[in-house]
């Protein structure tokens, strides 16, 4: 990728960040996710689309892209695990809110089921009602009609 935005991330960094970028569908979490300005990332974003659109790769070697793929974990600098740290502290927030949500979506489908039964009721009720209608309706037709007649 081009190093005008920064020559201080090499471009495996650049492309781990497009790819989470593109994964996650959200520029902003990739940004945040890496300690990366959403600028830079969109600026990496763009231009790892141009890349790809025109065919280049986007390190200049199948190797390298391969590197990305693996990545060799045993030489992690303080820097990458500060930002690996980081990472995993932002993953366990982020669990910890889709399982609050997770409770509360189930506490509202309760609430919901327990709505739904109750117009159940107050339906199948209602349809006695129309049933008890109706046939009290014929009654009175029948009546009406035999008092005509006489």
């Amino acid at each position: 990728m081009s190093t005008t935005v920064s020559n201080q991330y090499s471009d495996e960094f650049k492309v781990a960040v497009v790819k989470d970028a593109l994964r996650l569908n959200n520029i902003s979490k990739a940004a945040r996710m890496h300690s990366v300005h959403v600028n830079t990332v969109r600026k990496w974003k763009r231009e790892y689309e141009e890349e790809i659109s025109t065919g280049s790769t986007v390190l200049g070697t199948e190797e390298r892209m391969r590197d990305i793929e693996q990545p060799d974990i045993t030489n992690i600098s303080v820097e990458s695990e500060q930002q690996l740290k980081d990472l995993i502290h932002l993953l366990q927030n982020e669990i910890e809110q889709l399982t609050n949500i997770n409770k509360q979506l189930q506490t509202e489908k309760q609430s919901f089921q327990q709505y739904i039964s109750e117009l159940q009721k107050e339906l199948q009720s209602s349809q006695q009602y129309i049933g008890r209608m109706f046939m009290e309706n014929e009654r009175l037709k029948e009546k009406a009609i035999h008092c005509l007649q006489n």
